[in-house]
């Protein structure tokens, strides 16, 4: 997940990550993400994260997963709609049995229905989105 630190209004909010992992042996693995607020908004609205199973077998049947979602800027509630994409499909991805391609592209239909039930529930989040 992304962490978040605060700078002054003049600065641009960039939000970064970096994570490091060894396995002798094997192979590294090095991942680092970073998301700036941009010249035009004032808020952050990206989330992202990195999972690498500590199960084995889920390792090997599913890999690692790095997920990306670009809130919509100018939409409301595109801080919301990226977070709950990256949960959504991280968690319905490694719960689904199916092979990784199959798991991957079910978790992004459940993510978008996930999204619509929100911004139905909440008219202040009803045009929400995330890329």
């Amino acid at each position: 997940m992304f962490k978040t630190k605060k700078k002054s209004k003049k600065e641009k909010e960039r939000v970064r990550e970096t994570v490091a992992l060894v396995q002798p042996g094997k192979f590294d693995v090095v991942v680092s993400m970073s998301s700036d607020v941009g010249c035009v908004r004032e808020l952050n609205e990206d989330s992202g994260t990195y999972i690498q199973p500590d199960d084995p077998e889920l390792l090997r049947s599913k890999g690692l997963l790095i997920v990306v979602a670009d809130g919509m800027g100018g939409h409301s509630a595109g801080e919301v709609a990226s977070r709950l994409a990256v949960d959504v499909i991280t968690r319905a991805y490694y719960e689904n049995g199916d092979d990784a391609r199959s798991a991957l592209e079910k978790a992004f239909h459940e993510a978008n229905r996930e999204i619509h039930k929100a911004a139905e529930k909440d008219a202040s989040k009803n045009s929400m989105g995330t890329t």
